[in-house]
Parts: structure tokens; sequence; C-alpha cells
């Protein structure tokens, strides 16, 4: 099996102050509270609409996604269902070649008739409507008059039915999703989004702010940076090993290289986090004093200098500072009170639109309800992302673990799929997520994830052979796994990793028996209600010395 850069981390384990346990407290009853306003709302505007909009839909899974993951109680089966609505309406709005009634009236009479078959008919992909008109046309048929057809059905006018929601509701989905689903269905979804994204990139490497944004208090240059800075950073969680990906985030960083510095605050927030992830410490720390100068007195933010504090601005700035790891704990107390005390009876935030927004009096009267979801939903996510979560909280309600035979045994059918795109979704599926360097690890995950976001490029490009030493021998006959903290020897062989790892980590040694004989397949951590391989597991402490 090919050896790779191990990647562990430890939790530090600490006693939080009883002032920090209640306020941490409120903060979780705050989320709580705001959660029924977003959820009325949001499927209110469901049902009236049907429409997936950015302000709207995504905020509500993103606000109830990142409150699940900080430990504030949401109803599991309907979020469930929120997530797989969304994922199947973007996906119907993914419509490149439909038969309507005009072009088949202007294909050739003969074949008119069969052509209804198809009638209004949508399909992403070219192939796929060309295997349609072969179910319906003859072989000569479909020979003599496929190009015209193809061109006829071509849906060249971006919309409602072929951008999958829209840019800006595509990136909440990504920045916002549960990183819990790993699916069929989510796996679909996310493939496609990639491609509609990649064709909504503008020719200069941005991606062009549209809907609510263009409006907002900035120049339209800083409006599509900033929308170019948040979808890089959705893009930047998917796994794919696609080469037009890389090539269009490519082009979207040379893009917002040089561009101009924004004074909106959303633009700070936007460029500390991709600065904070692609750029430099020092170009980080100056956005942040920046940002950190930004407080008010209140403990709020607001989006233009001067101007006063509300929810949105508040909530993604608290977002923002913990998405760095570094507590800013005075900062953050501060602005967690400013939502505590402004948060209303109904639990949501007002926001009046004129402080985000530009427009005459009845345009930002209309903007009102829209403004406080926005505000309401930003709030909920960054009191959720600003929470401690610390090992002892996290080991209160242990979980009931998968069973790694079950988990290998999938990973063994994945490697075994004649599709490579399969064979790799099945690689990343072991591998180490950014959510769990954080979790495990948050002093030094950024440095980490940075280091393993190089070497996993490598992994993927060596797919087949990891696959092909994985599956050999033929049919798995038994998987005998191991507990290395219960077993002597192995307990010596990881003393040094069992220093530094929390002791709540199951770690695991596996056997595996098959047809043709039998090997061992590295070390198997479980966390985040999943299980991990890693290679050269005891290696890891020689990295953890040369990364201080």
């Amino acid at each position: 099996m090919c050896r790779f850069l191990t990647l562990v981390a430890f939790a530090l384990v600490f006693t939080v102050p009883a002032t920090a346990r209640a306020a941490d407290a409120s903060v979780r009853n705050s989320v709580g509270r705001s959660l029924p306003y977003l959820e009325k709302e949001g499927l209110a505007w469901i049902n009236k609409r049907d429409c997936m909009s950015c302000h709207v839909v995504t905020f509500m899974l993103w606000a109830h996604n990142e409150a699940r993951a900080h430990g504030v109680p949401v109803d599991a089966k309907k979020l469930a269902e929120w997530n797989v609505w969304s994922m199947n309406k973007s996906l119907s709005q993914r419509v490149f070649f439909k038969l309507t009634d005009k072009a088949i009236k202007a294909a050739p009479a003969p074949i008119q008739p069969k052509l209804t078959r198809l009638l209004d008919e949508g399909f992403t992909h070219e192939k796929d409507f060309i295997a349609a008109l072969a179910k319906t046309l003859k072989s000569a048929e479909l020979q003599q008059h496929q190009a015209a057809l193809v061109k006829q059905a071509a849906v060249t006018k971006r919309g409602a039915v072929n951008d999958g929601g829209g840019l800006d509701t595509l990136t909440q989905l990504f920045l916002g999703r549960d990183l819990q689903l790993t699916n069929e269905s989510f796996n679909k979804f996310l493939t496609g989004s990639v491609e509609l994204m990649i064709g909504l990139q503008h020719a200069s490497g941005l991606w062009q702010a549209a809907g609510q944004l263009p409006s907002r208090h900035w120049p339209r240059d800083v409006a599509d940076e900033t929308t170019t800075l948040w979808t890089i950073l959705a893009l930047a969680g998917d796994q794919s090993s696609e080469p037009r990906l890389r090539k269009s985030v490519a082009r979207a960083h040379a893009a917002v290289k040089n561009a101009r510095p924004g004074v909106n605050l959303e633009w700070i927030v936007a460029r500390m986090l991709y600065e904070h992830r692609f750029g430099t410490p020092a170009r980080t720390a100056e956005l942040k004093d920046q940002l950190l100068k930004r407080q008010n007195a209140d403990g709020g933010w607001s989006a233009l200098p001067g101007g006063k504090s509300e929810a949105f601005s508040s909530g993604q700035s608290l977002y923002a500072l913990r998405v760095l790891g570094d507590k800013a704990d005075a900062a953050v107390r501060r602005g967690q009170k400013y939502l505590l005390d402004t948060q209303e009876k109904n639990g949501s935030w007002t926001v009046f639109p004129g402080l985000l927004s530009k427009g005459g009096p009845d345009r930002l009267k209309k903007l009102e309800p829209i403004h406080r979801y926005w505000g309401t939903a930003w709030a909920a996510i960054g009191l959720a992302r600003s929470l401690r979560d610390n090992a002892q909280d996290k080991a209160e309600k242990p979980r009931a673990k998968p069973s790694l035979e079950e988990a290998y045994r999938r990973w063994d059918r994945g490697f075994s799929s004649p599709k490579k795109e399969e064979r790799e979704r099945t690689l990343l599926s072991m591998l180490p997520a950014e959510k769990d360097l954080h979790y495990l690890f948050p002093k030094h995950a950024n440095k980490l994830w940075a280091l393993w976001l190089k070497n996993r490029e490598n992994l993927l490009r060596h797919t087949d052979d990891i696959a092909r030493e994985i599956t050999r021998g033929g049919p798995i006959i038994q998987i005998k796994p191991t507990n290395a903290r219960a077993d002597t020897d192995r307990r010596k062989s990881y003393a040094k990793i069992f220093e530094v790892i929390p002791r709540d980590v199951p770690v695991f040694d596996l056997y595996v028996r098959r047809q043709s004989g039998g090997s061992g397949s590295g070390a198997f951590l479980f966390l985040n209600d999943r299980w991990i391989w890693l290679q050269d597991l005891d290696g890891f402490p020689v990295l953890l010395d040369k990364l201080k």
C-alpha cells in the first residue's frame, strides 16, 4: 500500500471556567431560540415560492448544520429532509438541452411525431440527450439529424432552469453543508455543482455578484471580488481531482491577487478567510487587526466604518474569528453579548436594510424581511461557531460507533469499482478531512491541512495503485480488528503517539485475510462519527516536532 504522510492531531483537554461555561450556555440557548424562526420563515418561503433562495433556504440549512455541529439540539430528521430537498431542487435546475414545441416544429416532418415523446424533457448533458434521441429515432435518422437537433435543443441562456439555483446559492450550500453527507445523491450533487460553478465563471477569472448583492454598500468590483473569495473558499472544500476545477480556481486566485481593498466588512471577512487559507500569516494578521478595530463600543460590528452595529456583520465577524482558530476571547465575548442583548422575543434579530443595502424608502421597506432573515441566520451561524468545543463537552455523551469491519468492506467495494471517480471518492472518504484536524488539533490544524492538501493530490494520482494494493488477494475471507490501546505489543509500538492523541480516540490495527493471502492495513481512528485510515501512525510524532 502506498506510504503517505500521516496527519493526526490531539485535542487539548482543559477545564473551562464556570463563567465561560455559563456564557456558552447562554449562547447555546440563543442559537436554539433562533432556529424555530429560521425554520418557520424558511419553510414558508419553500411552500410559497418553491425557490431555493440564497438569502433564505441556504441560510436555514447553514444555520441548522452549524448549530448541530456545535452541540445545539436540532431535529435531525427535518434537517436531513431539507438537505435532500435542496439538493434535488438544485439538480432539477440544470437543464441544458430540451426540445420545445418550437424546436420540434422546426425539425423535418417525418421525425416530428417521434420527437414529441421528448417534448419539454430536460437533460443536463449532451450525451444523455443524444442517448434519448437514439431510443426515439432510427440509426439513420439520428445520424442525419443529430447535429441540428442538438443545436435546436441547446438552452444557451442562463436562468432559473439551468443555474442550479444560482452561484451564491451553490456557494452557500457548499460552505454550510453537513460534512457528514457522503451518500451517492450528495456526490452527484457535488459533482454537478462544481461543473455549474466553473461554467458560471467570468472570462476575467472572477465570479460576478448577483441577486441582492450588487445593491449592497460597495462598488461593483468589490462585490464581484467578495463573491469570488467566497466561491474559492467553497470550492476549496471539494475533494475532486478534476483538472478543470483546479484550472478554474487558479484563474480565480490570479483575478483576486491584486484586487483593490474594500471597506465593507464582508469583504474584510471574506479576504481574511481567504488569506488564512491560501495567503500569508502576515496578511491574515493585518486583516484580523482591521476586523478587531472595526468592533463597536457595544460589542457589535457594522457593514461600513462608523456605522451602527447589526446582527449580519456581527455574526460574520464571530464566524470568521473562530474559523481562524484564534481565540480572541475578549472580542468574541463582547460580540456574543451584543447579539444576546439584541435578540428579539421570537428569536430573530432586526437588521435595518439601509445599513447593508442601497435604495429608496420603498425598496428598503420591501427588503426588511429579507435582511431580518439574513441577519438572524448569520447571528446563529456566528454564535454557534463561537461556542467552545472542548473535549469534556464532547465526551459527555459517547456515540455508538459504526463497525470498522463494515466500513472496510464498504471501502473494498469502492476500490473494486470499474469507475475511476468512484475509486477516488472511496480513497478520499478514508482520509482525514479539514473538520477532523480542526476538531482534534485546533492550534496547528491550518498548517497541517495546508500540508495535507499537497500530499492528497499526490495520493489521488496514485489512486489506482492504492486500489490494487488494498484489493489484492481476491474476496475478503476475514477481517480481524485489534484494539491498539488494549494490546500489549501494539501499545508499545504506538507509545509515543498515544502520549499526544486524546485518550478517548479509538485506535485499531486491522488484519485482512483474503482468498489468496492476507496483510495488515495500517491504523484506523474513529472520530467525527467515521473511521479514518492512517498509515505510519507511529511516525507522526516526528512530523509534529518538525512543525514546531
